[in-house]
């Protein structure tokens, strides 16, 4: 007599290979499951997610397996309501079924898109401000960016690279194994969104030769598309190394959608609202304008 219930669910999931060391999307599809078995109290097994899909167990666990890998947008609904994924969660499983979404073009060096942006980067100041491209390229930054952070000026500059791997990040960021979880969520959500893309994967490889990040690539679930504030905690010369408190501001420019600008903001610890900039700031003012595409 076959098994019934979450017994035999079990068993067959006993047989599923565990997860690559880039977690595709069936690896990450099972973290949820798991995931969504611990805030329900109960096991939700591949049976009950392939009928809510309107599919079989056994398509389930082709798709958990990495066997499947499209998709329909109602099954994308169905499996989402099962594991209680958030938005961005449900956006990457989507976007991972649709093959993900059209690379976007380079934008020209010299074009009046292009310095339209630097220029709204300038009219930030004194707060620092950068532009990055869809690969975490940093592509443009305003004179106080510069004098904050000085990496961004350096030909190839990447966010992600910078954050994740370099020893400067470790000490300038004081909460960095709590935001290297933001990021490695957000890499996550670009490696869904680009996912055929070498860039992509070859800096998703970079970033996991570290053993540490492969580690928690490995065992987290989080996927961001980081479009809410961040904050974190950071330690700056230009501060005098005192611990302030930052806000990353995101905004999506109509004109290059695939961009993202970042606007720094200094944060007061104890009532929750920004920071005036006192005359302790002014040497920021004081740098040379930055140039987009001077790092791309």
């Amino acid at each position: 007599m076959r098994p019934s219930g979450d017994a035999a669910a079990l068993r067959a999931e006993q047989s599923v290979p565990p997860p690559g060391p880039l977690m595709g999307l069936g690896g990450l599809l099972r973290a949820w499951r798991e995931r969504a078995s611990a805030r329900t109290g109960r096991t939700v097994t591949q049976q009950e997610v392939g009928e809510a899909a309107g599919r079989s167990q056994r398509w389930y666990q082709d798709v958990e397996a990495g066997r499947t890998v499209r998709l329909h947008r109602a099954q994308c609904d169905a499996i989402g309501a099962k594991f209680l994924l958030d938005h961005d969660e449900l956006q990457a499983l989507i976007l991972h079924s649709m093959g993900g979404a059209i690379l976007p073009g380079v934008l020209d060096l010299d074009t009046p898109t292009r310095r339209s942006l630097q220029l709204v980067l300038d009219q930030q100041m004194p707060h620092p401000a950068w532009l990055l491209d869809a690969m975490w390229n940093v592509v443009g930054y305003n004179s106080a960016m510069a004098s904050w952070l000085s990496w961004v000026t350096e030909p190839g500059a990447n966010l992600m690279r910078w954050a994740l791997l370099s020893e400067e990040a470790k000490h300038v960021i004081l909460d960095w194994k709590m935001q290297a979880e933001q990021y490695l969520a957000m890499l996550r959500f670009t490696l869904f969104q680009h996912q055929k893309d070498p860039q992509v994967n070859a800096l998703v490889s970079e970033i996991l030769s570290d053993p540490y990040l492969a580690w928690r690539w490995e065992e987290g679930t989080a996927v961001s598309e980081g479009r809410g504030p961040l904050r974190y905690r950071a330690s700056l010369a230009v501060h005098g190394g005192r611990p302030v408190t930052l806000e990353c501001q995101t905004l999506f420019p109509a004109a290059a959608p695939a961009c993202r600008m970042v606007i720094l903001v200094w944060i007061d610890d104890e009532d929750e609202t920004p920071v005036a900039w006192d005359e302790g700031m002014a040497g920021a003012r004081e740098v040379a304008p930055g140039s987009v595409g001077r790092a791309a």
